[in-house]
């Protein structure tokens, strides 16, 4: 769970590491496809931002075999076809265990 993030209008706000963070999605057309738009508060080159975002939303991680191997029975069939997407955050530790108190 993250409840560092709020839904405005079309994009998603949150502050991460210091950073005021929007996230939104463009849509490309056929052409190109969706697009992951991010602004930052900070002014870092682009290399440094999407260096931490991979990090921050784990998009390194290949999901397919994950999910495969805990896709057991109908029941977590349901959840991952729902929730497909689904990130697992890399946050600093206190936001971990402030989001479970």
């Amino acid at each position: 769970q993250s409840f560092r993030w709020n839904r405005v209008e079309d994009a998603y706000y949150g502050v991460v590491e210091g950073r005021l963070l929007r996230i939104s999605v463009h849509d490309g057309g056929h052409q190109q496809g969706m697009t992951l738009w991010v602004e930052s508060s900070r002014s870092e080159a682009p290399e440094v931002l999407t260096e931490f975002l991979y990090h921050y939303l784990d998009l390194s991680r290949e999901l397919p075999p994950l999910l495969a191997s805990i896709d057991v029975d109908a029941y977590i069939h349901r959840a991952i076809e729902k929730f497909w997407g689904m990130r697992i955050l890399n946050q600093e530790l206190w936001e971990t265990i402030a989001s479970f108190i």
